[in-house]
């Protein structure tokens, strides 16, 4: 070993079966699904051939790249499970779009028709990512009767699909689909609870108006329930208690909003 093309020859066959080594352990551990020391491995195979770029064939060259950008990638993506799985929502949205980025960084290494397929899988996730925290949230709000949070999370979802290019799936339409039941029933709850709050806040008024008699009674234990609608025109029932002079007596009348012209007055129909 005195003659040093002997010590460079004996150092680039070891460069060579310590490449192929890693490479090969490398590939085992892929199948594994072992990402981080599918990483680890091919990161000390590329150094090697950084150091000794003749060690290895193109088609050797090319799969260390795809390995490696793969490895990377089922790594985020497999975090990103986790997050999602923990219901931490913004943060494996965020790891997804980590993924996203890595693809668009590879093209060349991957091809353009897997780096597109990898990439719609992504975005379908992280679609359904955010629905999986707007549906969360809305529950939550329904759970605590919170109908205005509840119909901005539903129409979260609705905006969400609406806007990806997704909608057409058969998931995610059936989603968006119920999601969108959810916008119109909302809505109408929503509407109905505030009426009934203006009707109770108001209902002395409302009465001393439509009882004269009750002027300088004390009106007593309101009590308003929402009855139909009819097109435009939503009816309410009102009562409550009159004492007057020790007695008391229960004062009632049905009140209709018009939806149209927002305007109330007493409601003389047949219920």
């Amino acid at each position: 070993l005195g003659k040093p093309e002997d010590r460079k020859d004996i150092a680039r066959r070891l460069a060579a079966v310590s490449f192929r080594h890693e490479l090969d352990e490398s590939k085992r551990a892929f199948t594994s699904s072992e990402w981080l020391k599918t990483i680890a491995m091919l990161q000390r195979a590329r150094k090697i051939l950084d150091e000794n770029p003749t060690i290895a064939s193109e088609s050797e060259k090319k799969e260390l790249a795809r390995l490696l950008v793969n490895s990377r990638l089922y790594q985020i993506l497999s975090t990103a499970k986790k997050s999602y799985e923990q219901q931490r929502w913004d943060q494996a949205i965020r790891e997804y779009r980590t993924a996203l980025g890595l693809l668009d960084e590879n093209v060349a290494v991957l091809g353009k028709v897997e780096t597109e397929e990898n990439r719609r899988t992504i975005e379908k996730t992280i679609v359904m990512t955010g629905v999986a925290k707007e549906q969360a949230l809305a529950n939550q709000a329904v759970t605590g009767k919170d109908l205005e949070a509840a119909l901005i999370h539903y129409q979260n979802i609705v905006r969400l699909i609406d806007d990806s290019r997704f909608k057409d799936d058969s998931t995610l339409g059936t989603i968006l689909e119920n999601a969108r039941k959810q916008v119109v029933r909302n809505r109408e709850e929503l509407l109905i609870k505030r009426r009934v709050d203006w009707l109770t806040e108001n209902y002395e008024k409302l009465f001393k108006k439509n009882y004269p008699s009750a002027k300088s009674s004390d009106l007593l234990s309101p009590r308003v329930t929402f009855i139909k609608r009819i097109g435009d025109v939503m009816i309410f029932n009102m009562s409550c208690v009159e004492r007057k002079h020790g007695r008391t007596f229960r004062l009632e009348f049905n009140y209709q909003y018009d939806i149209g012209n927002d305007t109330w007055k007493l409601y003389a129909g047949k219920l």
